[in-house]
């Protein structure tokens, strides 16, 4: 990894990277409706994997993730969702017919922060 300050990662920071699969899952307010109310939120699931890179130092960070994925019914959100219901004898979700169609999806997420890692004067006690 560069070594030299830059935008997103911290100059001599300790790079770190990882792997993740995740699911989101969004309803309406009212999982009861067979047809759901149109002003409300859409049945949706985004079924996604990432790769992402870390670098840290005692009072920086910069993290950078790219996740691809897909939303709509490949992304199992009905499945998901309503088989954890019938598990725990839950109401089922009964909108999921009107789910948004498959769509894949990219996102790219950087992040930057910074720590203050001494005692400021007006909180000394």
């Amino acid at each position: 990894m560069n070594r030299q300050p830059g935008l997103i990662f911290p100059k001599g920071g300790a790079p770190r990277w990882g792997l993740s699969l995740g699911q989101s899952i969004f309803t309406p307010a009212d999982t009861r409706r067979r047809n759901p109310d149109p002003l409300d939120r859409p049945y949706a699931g985004w079924l996604f994997g990432s790769v992402s890179l870390v670098s840290s130092t005692a009072t920086a960070l910069g993290a950078m993730e790219l996740r691809v994925g897909m939303i709509g019914p490949s992304a199992l959100g009905r499945q998901a969702q309503n088989g954890v219901h019938r598990l725990r004898s839950l109401p089922l979700a009964e909108g999921w017919a009107y789910q948004l169609r498959d769509e894949p999806g990219v996102n790219l997420i950087l992040a930057r922060q910074w720590r203050v890692n001494r005692a400021l004067g007006w909180c000394r006690g």
